[in-house]
């Protein structure tokens, strides 16, 4: 377990590496390589890669392998964990806004509004981003698009009518 934990966190840091250098395709690459073989790597480890692998294809306007990756992801449990990563969720919902696929997500949104720090969640990404474009030019590119997209989310659960 511990050794495809390593393996998962360096195939994760070069991914994430590539992305941040505007990369996507090299990241993609990396990443589908380690994921053809998806019993290496467990569950959690494949959910991790695999949702990096969306922002991959995201980064290249994939919008369509973008969506399948995210949602592939959220099929892999943590056992550790009763919920679905809330930043899966997140992801997901991001493409669905993108696409204009909203109304397929609808169960995803009651979890999202059903969060119990949604409004919290909020203000933290409205502090990070405000922090990353005035004190932190260097912030990775990848962290501040990830909350960009998962702020507009969350502004659009919360404009919603109950």
């Amino acid at each position: 377990e511990f050794s495809s934990y390593s393996l998962t966190n360096a195939i994760e840091e070069l991914a994430t590496f590539y992305l941040n250098w505007h990369k996507p395709q090299q990241a993609q690459q990396v990443l589908q390589s380690y994921l053809a073989q998806p019993n290496q790597l467990g569950d959690y480890n494949n959910a991790r890669l695999t949702n990096l692998l969306g922002w991959s294809y995201l980064a290249q306007n994939q919008l369509t392998l973008a969506d399948e990756a995210f949602e592939k992801a959220l099929t892999f449990r943590n056992p550790n964990e009763a919920s679905l990563p809330m930043s899966y969720l997140l992801d997901l919902a991001y493409v669905k806004l993108q696409t204009g696929d909203i109304a397929v997500l609808e169960p995803q949104l009651e979890s999202i509004k059903n969060y119990d720090y949604i409004g919290e969640h909020r203000r933290y990404l409205q502090d990070e981003l405000a922090q990353a474009s005035a004190n932190h030019p260097a912030r990775s590119h990848l962290t501040v698009k990830r909350w960009q997209a998962h702020l507009e989310v969350l502004e659009y659960v919360l404009s919603e009518p109950e």
